[in-house]
């Protein structure tokens, strides 16, 4: 099964830069002729605008919407075509169109996210309005008033025993803005420490 890399230049805060330089780094230090892969180019990523929705929370929703389906969309291709899709994005919301994919494909699915932080806010309650701050948090389909209808037809892509999270070490910023942690709500969490140590 071939690799095929499908870019998705994102960035939740709703800017063209940073994070959404992503795909044209790895790019650029070979990970294509490394993998031996097929490059599908990248995506098209436009309405990126940074203005927090009212109604959702969340910072450029049109563009946030536009990515999923894209992404699922070029995942769903990629998986047709017998190929073995590898996203390129620097933003975790980037795994909302993959998992969507891979749920189509394959029914359930499952996630490991290795990462500092739990991505799990409400999409009201996060401090900068970015999915970057809550993609967990919607891939489980947990309780947000607002969201677009096109996003909100797709959750939730996970259960909560179908998470495993590595590494997040928030707890104490999310409790201090008096924000639950996912803890309670079923993911499995492992220290990184202790994974080091074992």
């Amino acid at each position: 099964m071939g690799v095929r890399l499908i870019g998705v230049p994102f960035n939740s805060s709703g800017t063209a830069d940073g994070v959404a330089r992503a795909p044209a780094a790895l790019r650029r230090a070979g990970l294509a002729a490394r993998l031996g892969a097929v490059d599908g180019g990248d995506l098209a990523v436009d309405g990126l605008v940074p203005e927090r929705s009212a109604r959702s929370g969340l910072l450029a929703e049109r563009a946030l919407v536009a990515m999923v389906a894209r992404t699922r969309a070029a995942v769903g291709e990629a998986y047709q075509a017998g190929e073995f899709p590898l996203l390129l994005g620097g933003d975790c919301p980037v795994l909302l169109g993959g998992l969507a994919a891979a749920r189509d494909r394959h029914g359930g699915v499952g996630l490991l996210m290795v990462d500092g932080h739990e991505d799990g806010y409400p999409p009201h309650r996060s401090p900068t309005g970015e999915a970057a701050d809550c993609e967990l948090y919607l891939a489980l389909g947990l309780p947000s008033a607002g969201l677009p209808e096109e996003l909100a037809a797709l959750l939730p892509l996970l259960g909560p025993g179908q998470v495993r999270l590595l590494g997040p070490r928030d707890q104490e910023v999310i409790a201090a803005e008096g924000v639950a942690s996912l803890r309670g709500t079923g993911p499995r969490y492992s220290d990184v420490e202790g994974v080091a140590r074992g």
